[in-house]
């Protein structure tokens, strides 16, 4: 976590108002995230659609795996992932250091199971859950499971279901290092919101790495 207390946004806020009243832990929440949000979540968002094109072909040649169906559903194609991923940062109340956990995660469970395609019907609930855990992983308080799964559109044992086989399919392995922070805050999202996150530099808008979140074949 200490790779995303870099910015202005980061700093420790004061828990009480101007008037003398004190602050909730949303209001508290909000006066030190919401502006780092607002500039994560369009980049959180390309990079989900960007993950859904490279796995496109595939999708139609890989035969699906089962143990993934349950992360499939109809529902959430009446959501774009951009309002999905901004009902996220408005109502999860979680820090944006989980977003970035959030990628890490499902890039990973891409990694050790590479069989699995991303396609347009799990790719909602495939995040979701991957920010669920990060959350858990990366900040030091959550809202519940229940709360959660309210912001994403599921019942809560549902979410529970899901939480736990994605754990299952990443082998427990929710750590994340500081080197992985480094390399998702310095490679990904400057390219994305065209700013360097430590000083705020104008940087050419040159897409997303290569590298990152590569389709996998059967093979």
């Amino acid at each position: 976590n200490e790779c995303m207390t870099e910015t202005d946004y980061e700093l420790e806020r004061n828990k009480v108002s101007i008037s003398g009243k004190n602050l909730g832990e949303v209001e508290i929440f909000q006066a030190k995230y919401t502006p780092e949000l607002k500039m994560l979540a369009p980049a959180v968002s390309k990079t989900l659609e960007t993950l859904l094109l490279r796995h496109a072909p595939y999708a139609q040649h890989t035969p699906r795996d089962y143990r993934f169906f349950v992360f499939e559903t109809n529902a959430n194609k009446e959501i774009s992932l951009d309002a999905y991923v901004k009902r996220h940062t408005d109502y999860s109340y979680l820090s944006p250091a989980s977003y970035l956990g959030a990628l890490i995660l499902l890039e990973r469970l891409l990694e050790k199971n590479r069989q699995l395609v991303i396609s347009e019907y799990n790719i909602h609930l495939l995040f979701a859950t991957a920010l669920r855990i990060a959350g858990k992983v990366i900040d030091l308080s959550t809202i519940n499971n229940e709360r959660f799964a309210k912001v994403g559109g599921i019942k809560t044992n549902y979410l529970n279901a899901l939480e736990y086989m994605f754990l299952v399919y990443l082998g427990f392995d929710a750590f994340i290092s500081a080197q992985e922070f480094i390399m998702w805050r310095d490679k990904l999202l400057p390219h994305l919101i065209g700013k360097d996150l430590q000083g705020h530099r104008r940087l050419p808008p040159t897409g997303i790495p290569g590298a990152l979140f590569q389709p996998y074949s059967a093979t």
